[in-house]
């Protein structure tokens, strides 16, 4: 019998007959699968039809069960137990003992990040693989509806259809520049904008979240470097007089690393919520969900507020 084959067939009737094999009473079956007695009685008039046999003959007072539907009862249990399963039981995942593999999606506000979650990895799910994967867009659901993408670090996405999200925390923004620049004797307002800075050229629409808080204060800066990275920009800053305003999460892991020091902004810039993304059709999914929960657990506290260092 094909899969179209079974259209035709209410597979309901397969419980009941269960049960009237199993009592023999048309009454009795009846209360447990709670129909009325003319209920049952008209859905084995139908289980007689589907099967061709009588399947339950009276003998007596009592009914006998005919050579086909005694034929019928291994297979029967077996069938309505797996089918119990089926929608009972979710199917287990074990980290430690897996070897599947997942992609994350972000921009170069991972890299410090990165290790941290490779680390996690090799201590819960020692056999899992990890492909760190740049920027992507979320109109591009084909990406993550066919698992080439798991998952994407993102500024929290407006709800966009077939995609779920979970909040991370919220990225906020740093001056950085090398630790001995002159700027950080007094690192007001006026002095940020009489030095030149790097800023980045993100393929983000609108002028970027710094040009928009500049715009905001009525003050002037002058850019003097475009550069298309977050981290180039702060290995530029090693051997020039440029300022940069980055990212928190970004510029706070690597600064003393590269000889940077990093203050609060001179200027109201708001914090941007970020969250992981990712395709509804893996909500369910037990290694999906697993995954999901350990980059939450490792990435979130890097974006709690909190406040900026002196490198």
């Amino acid at each position: 019998m094909s899969t179209s084959d079974l259209s035709g067939h209410d597979l309901n009737l397969l419980v009941v007959l269960r049960e009237l094999l199993s009592t023999r009473s048309v009454s009795a079956a009846g209360r447990r699968l709670g129909l009325s007695p003319s209920a049952t009685s008209h859905a084995l008039a139908r289980i007689r039809e589907a099967f061709g046999d009588p399947m339950l003959v009276r003998q007596g007072n009592a009914m006998v069960a005919t050579p086909r539907a005694e034929s019928l009862r291994p297979s029967l249990e077996r069938l309505l137990d797996e089918t119990r399963r089926l929608y009972r039981e979710a199917p287990a995942f074990e980290p430690s003992a897996s070897d599947r593999g997942f992609t994350l999606a972000a921009a170069d506000l991972l890299a410090p990040l990165a290790p941290g979650l490779v680390a996690g990895l090799a201590r819960e799910a020692p056999g899992i693989d990890l492909s760190l994967v740049g920027d992507v867009w979320l109109s591009d659901s084909g990406a993550f509806a066919s698992g080439g993408i798991d998952l994407a670090l993102q500024a929290e996405p407006a709800p966009t259809l077939g995609l779920a999200s979970r909040r991370l925390g919220e990225v906020d923004f740093v001056v950085v520049a090398r630790d001995d620049h002159p700027f950080l004797a007094a690192p007001d307002l006026d002095r940020w904008c009489a030095f030149p800075h790097v800023a980045i050229g993100t393929p983000r629409p609108g002028s970027g979240y710094v040009a928009e808080a500049v715009a905001r204060a009525g003050v002037e800066r002058r850019v003097a470097l475009r550069v298309p990275t977050f981290l180039l920009a702060l290995h530029v800053l090693t051997e020039t007089s440029l300022l940069c305003t980055a990212p928190g999460p970004l510029a706070r892991p690597i600064a003393a690393r590269l000889g940077l020091a990093v203050r609060p902004v001179p200027l109201p810039v708001p914090g941007v919520p970020v969250a992981a993304v990712w395709h509804d059709r893996f909500e369910s999914d037990p290694a999906h969900r697993w995954f999901r929960d350990f980059v939450h657990r490792t990435l979130s506290p890097h974006f709690q507020k909190e406040g900026a260092g002196t490198g």
